[in-house]
C-alpha cells in the first residue's frame, strides 16, 4: 500500500444496470390508474431502504428489469466515514454486489464492451457491459495542522474562485461553502469534526442502546483528533449529466487516477503551497504572552476585528476612557496598529500580513489516515 497516495473515497454512488431474468423488487409498487377507462398509465416500484450495521442503509429496487442501488457504499457497516472507505468504483461496486446477493437478486457484473454492429452495416460500436453512474461523490480531507487554522481556512475560501467560469464559494453553515450547481458539479467544503460532532449528540439522544456508551467514547475521541488537526472534508459530487459529457458514466471508465483527476479539477487546488494567513491567532498568541487573560485577549481580537471593519469602538457603551487606551496600548504593542484612528486600507494589508502566520494546507494521505485511527479501536472498522 502507498501510504503517501492521496486518501479518496467514494461517498456516494448510484448505480443501475440491465438484467434480462431480475424480478421486480422493492418496497411497494406504486399504479397509477386513468379513472375515466380503468387503463393502468404506469406502475412504479418503490426502493426499498436495506438496514446495515451502525444504523448504516441503502435504497435497493429493481423494476422492468433493472436493478438500482443507491447510497453511500464507503459508510455501508460503518459507524462513520471520514478516512475510511471504498478508494475505488470498482470497491463501491463490490459493496452493492454483496447486498444484492444477501436479497437474492442478480449482481452487477463489468464485462468486455460488445462490439455493436452499425444499423447498415458500417462500423462497429462498443456497448459497455457494465453499471451505468447516476451520482458520485469524490471526496478527501484536508489537514490544516490545528484547530485555530480552521477558520482562518474558511475565511479565505469566501475569497476564492473555482472553476473556469470563475463561481464564488457561497457559505451554508458556519464553517461549511458550496459552490456550482447538483444538475452538473458541485463543490462542498465543510469542518469534519463538526459533523462528526452532529452524529455524537444523536447517539448521545438515544435510548436503550447497549452500544451507546462504546459508541460516544469513540465518536469523542474521532471529533476531538479531527478538531485538533483542522481535518476538513472536500467533495466533489458529479451528477449524470455531467458524466455523459465526459464519457464517465460507465463503471469500466473509471479508476483511482479518474477519481483523483475529477477530485482535483473543480475547486481550489489545496497543496502544500496554499497560503493561508491566520493573523488572528497570533495576535491572540502574544497577547497571552504579553500577561493577559483568554478572556481578555479574545475581547482585544473582537475589538480589532470591529476596527477593522469600520465599526466605532471608541469610548462609551460600558468602555471608559481610560480602558478604551489601555486597550489601544495593547493592540498598537502587539499588532502594529492604533485603534484610536481609521483604519488605512491602503496600508492595513500589509501590516496584517507581518504578523500572520501561515497555514500549510495540504490533501490527507493514507499514512495520515491510518495515524487518524491509531488506537481507536474496533468501531473505526467495518462491521
Amino acid at each position: 500500500m502507498d501510504l503517501s497516495r492521496p486518501a479518496l473515497h467514494v461517498d456516494r454512488l448510484d448505480l443501475s444496470q440491465d438484467h434480462a431474468d431480475a424480478p421486480d423488487w422493492g418496497s411497494a409498487v406504486r399504479v397509477d390508474y386513468d379513472l375515466k377507462t380503468g387503463e393502468v398509465l404506469q406502475s412504479v416500484v418503490k426502493s426499498d431502504r436495506l438496514e446495515g450495521s451502525w444504523e448504516s442503509s441503502l435504497l435497493v429496487r429493481c423494476t422492468g428489469g433493472r436493478v438500482q442501488v443507491q447510497g453511500n457504499p464507503s459508510k455501508w457497516g460503518r459507524l462513520e466515514a471520514v478516512g475510511r472507505g471504498c478508494a475505488s468504483v470498482l470497491e463501491g461496486v463490490e459493496v452493492y454486489n454483496r447486498v444484492l446477493a444477501d436479497v437474492g437478486l442478480p449482481l452487477f457484473y463489468v464485462g468486455e464492451r460488445a462490439r455493436i454492429p452499425g444499423a447498415d452495416g458500417q462500423g462497429v460500436r462498443l456497448e459497455p457491459q457494465c453499471p451505468r453512474i447516476q451520482w458520485v461523490h469524490i471526496a478527501a480531507n484536508v489537514r490544516l495542522g490545528s484547530a485555530t487554522a480552521v477558520g482562518p481556512y474558511f475565511d479565505w475560501l469566501a475569497l476564492q474562485r473555482i472553476g473556469k467560469r470563475g463561481q464564488a464559494l457561497r457559505s451554508v453553515g458556519p464553517l461549511s461553502v458550496r459552490a456550482g450547481t447538483r444538475r452538473r458539479r458541485q463543490v462542498a467544503i465543510y469542518s469534519k469534526a463538526e459533523e462528526v460532532l452532529e452524529e455524537l449528540a444523536r447517539w448521545r439522544r438515544k435510548r436503550c442502546c447497549p452500544e451507546q456508551d462504546a459508541v460516544v467514547t469513540y465518536l469523542e475521541a474521532l471529533a476531538d483528533r479531527l478538531k485538533v488537526e483542522g481535518w476538513v472534508r472536500r467533495e466533489v459530487r458529479l451528477s449524470g449529466d455531467y458524466l455523459v459529457t465526459k464519457a464517465l458514466q460507465w463503471v469500466d471508465a473509471w479508476s483511482e487516477e479518474t477519481m483523483f483527476c475529477e477530485w482535483q479539477e473543480y475547486g481550489v487546488v489545496t497543496s502544500e503551497g496554499v497560503t493561508v494567513c491566520d493573523w488572528k491567532t497570533e495576535v491572540f498568541d502574544r497577547l497571552l504572552a504579553r500577561g493577559l487573560g483568554e478572556r481578555a485577549a479574545r475581547q482585544r481580537v473582537e475589538t480589532l476585528l470591529a476596527w477593522m471593519g469600520g465599526v466605532e469602538v471608541g469610548p462609551g457603551e460600558g468602555r471608559s476612557r481610560a480602558t478604551f487606551y489601555r486597550i489601544a496600548a495593547e493592540l498598537r504593542e502587539v499588532a502594529g496598529v492604533d485603534i484610536r484612528s481609521r483604519p488605512n486600507v491602503v496600508t492595513l494589508g500589509s501590516r496584517v500580513q507581518r504578523i500572520a502566520r501561515p497555514v500549510d494546507a495540504r490533501i490527507a494521505t493514507v499514512a495520515d489516515v491510518e495515524a487518524l485511527y491509531a488506537g481507536l479501536g474496533d468501531l473505526s472498522r467495518a462491521a
